[in-house]
């Protein structure tokens, strides 16, 4: 889940293409993998944030923390494939709803930041999967640090005692 929720991210920071504007100074414009996939991110960080929410919920809150990993992984995983197939006019596409139709002289990709994300999506997708199918087997922070009812200390009455005088004013100390 980890590795998968940072392959996300390290894939929507990275630059999947670029475009050489046919203006007089050949400026070029970077396209990142946010750019094209919107969830992406969005997904890296969800994944950052159930990694603890695993250890913190229980059997149904851990079901439905997998299910939603496991759905988010998998669209992220599809977008970044579709975008993949076509990726020089994706990035077109991109750059001419920013620069409003701007001419382009050639467009350069670089098919690793989809592979990332497509990877990361996937493994996202599967801890996703296994968390909700085993997760609610696994041990919780919370039955860690409960005491069991055995376990507790029988209050002695000099205790008790000292706990009234403190409520009624009284300064044990003096």
């Amino acid at each position: 889940l980890l590795g998968g929720a940072v392959l996300c991210l390290v894939a929507s920071g990275m630059s999947w293409g670029a475009v050489q504007r046919a203006d007089l100074a050949r400026t070029g414009v970077q396209v990142t993998g946010g750019d094209l996939v919107a969830f992406g991110r969005a997904v890296g960080l969800l994944g950052l944030a159930a990694v603890v929410a695993v250890h913190a919920t229980r059997r149904w809150g851990r079901r439905l923390v997998g299910g939603l990993l496991a759905v988010a992984g998998g669209v992220v995983a599809g977008q970044a494939y579709v975008v993949l197939r076509d990726l020089p006019d994706r990035i077109v596409e991109d750059l001419e709803g920013t620069t409003g139709g701007a001419d382009f002289a050639g467009v350069t990709t670089a098919a690793g930041g989809p592979l990332v994300m497509i990877l990361g999506g996937m493994a996202v997708a599967a801890a996703g999967s296994a968390l909700a199918g085993f997760g609610p087997r696994w041990p919780s922070m919370g039955t860690r640090y409960e005491r069991t009812a055995r376990s507790q200390p029988a209050s002695r009455p000099g205790e008790r005692a000292a706990w009234d005088a403190l409520d009624r004013g009284e300064d044990p100390t003096i």
